[in-house]
Parts: structure tokens; sequence; C-alpha cells
């Protein structure tokens, strides 16, 4: 049997495609209001922990509830902000929300200046980062769980109303270090027209 869409492509599990699964009692509304009670948050963990996933779901409810949100996304190629990033940054009136992917992008100094420019401010900035920052309240830290990849790997195979063994899914997780980036890119493989189903 062999797929015509190979359920493990970028274009279905890309930041922001799926809900974020949450390993714990956390939910996604309870994470919104310390967001809008604080001025700095930041999500830390691992490399394709699934930081980005949470972002994009903030945004997508900061949207949903009416607050405007800016998004930037920096990496190794891109470590400036994009000059309209922070339009609409301004004293009182208006609160809105930033959204800045890849913190640690940013040169040290530019770190400060950025968190200098949101004082006295009515507006919010969350970032995700590797590494926390100082003296900015942890919004949430995430942490790979073999079972949270297997119902993410589970939403992708009913698209094609397949199934893959249980072992495949922890070998391929195992060897790819919990980052579910390179997992699901190793799996897909798997569904290549010239390789053998599992």
């Amino acid at each position: 049997m062999q797929n015509t869409v190979n359920p493990f492509s970028t274009q279905f599990w890309q930041a922001g495609v799926f809900p974020f699964q949450f390993a714990d009692e956390t939910t996604l509304e309870t994470l919104f209001r310390q967001v809008v009670s604080n001025r700095f948050s930041q999500i830390v963990g691992p490399h394709g922990s699934g930081k980005s996933t949470l972002l994009q779901n903030i945004a997508k409810l900061a949207t949903r509830q009416g607050l405007p949100v800016n998004f930037a996304l920096l990496n190794s190629e891109q470590r400036k902000l994009p000059i309209d990033f922070l339009h609409g940054i301004k004293n009182g009136g208006e609160k809105k929300l930033f959204l800045l992917d890849g913190y640690e992008q940013l040169p040290l100094c530019r770190r400060f200046l950025l968190r200098y420019q949101f004082r006295n401010k009515a507006a919010h900035l969350v970032w995700t980062t590797h590494t926390p920052a100082w003296f900015v309240p942890v919004l949430y830290k995430t942490n790979p769980k073999f079972e949270c990849f297997r119902q993410l790997a589970e939403i992708l195979l009913e698209k094609q109303n397949v199934k893959i063994d249980e072992a495949c899914l922890k070998k391929v997780f195992t060897e790819s270090n919990g980052n579910f980036r390179d997992a699901f890119m190793s799996i897909y493989d798997v569904f290549e027209p010239d390789s053998p189903m599992v």
C-alpha cells in the first residue's frame, strides 16, 4: 500500500498546525491569562519540543480574544528583528501582544534594549528560548514526552487511515533525542513510495 500524500509532510505538522499537547493539567487559557498579567513572559525548552507551536497557539487565542498581535521569527540566518515588529508599541492606549520566536538569536545588548523598549508600555512580550532569561517569568517549560509524540503521530496517520508500529515510533523518538521536528522528518522516509510501510 502506498500513500498519495505522505502524512508526515511538513505541511501537516509545522509550528501552529497542531494544538499544543500539554503534558500536565495546564491549559492554553490559563497561560493566556498569565501572558496578559505580565509585561514579559518566556517559553523555555530544547529544540523541537513545541515552543513555536505553543507560541502560535497563543497568537491564535489572542486574536480570538481581540488582542492585536505582532509576530517575529528569528533563526541562525535571520538574527535581526523586522523593522515593523515594534510597530504600534506606545504609552497607554490599546494593549497589544508581541510574540518573538527565537529570542536567543538576538545579541545580548539587543535583548536588553528590547526589554527597555517595553517599559511603561501597554504591551506584552512573549518569547521562546532554550535558556531562560534572568528575572523574567517562565510561562511554560516544554519537556518532550514520547506519549505526546505518539498522539501527534496518530493524528497525522489518521489522514491516510494507516498505522505504524509503536516500536518504530519509539525508536525514531529516541534517536532524535526527543526532538519532535527531527523525529517527524526521520519518519517521513518510512512513508515514501519506495519505502516499505511499517
